[in-house]
């Protein structure tokens, strides 16, 4: 699952990097395909709300990377 991808970053960064809920929002989306209306429903959300989440989760997602690998990835 992705966690473990995660967990797998350089710089030793551990999964709980990011919340249970984010990791599920992007397993979701980028694993299973999921629309964001999809996984809107699963959760009980707008699907404005999940585009928010997933604008949210890639931002850390991105810095955690950039952080771990300084000059490599365009943290933005």
């Amino acid at each position: 699952m992705l966690h473990d991808g995660v967990a797998g970053l350089p710089g030793r960064r551990r999964r709980d990097d990011l919340a249970r809920r984010d990791r599920r929002i992007l397993y979701l989306r980028f694993f299973k395909r999921w629309t964001q209306q999809e996984i809107a429903d699963e959760l009980g959300v707008t699907q404005m709300q999940v585009s928010r989440l997933l604008a949210r989760v890639l931002g850390r997602l991105r810095t955690l990377v950039a952080t771990a690998a300084p000059g490599r990835v365009d943290a933005r």
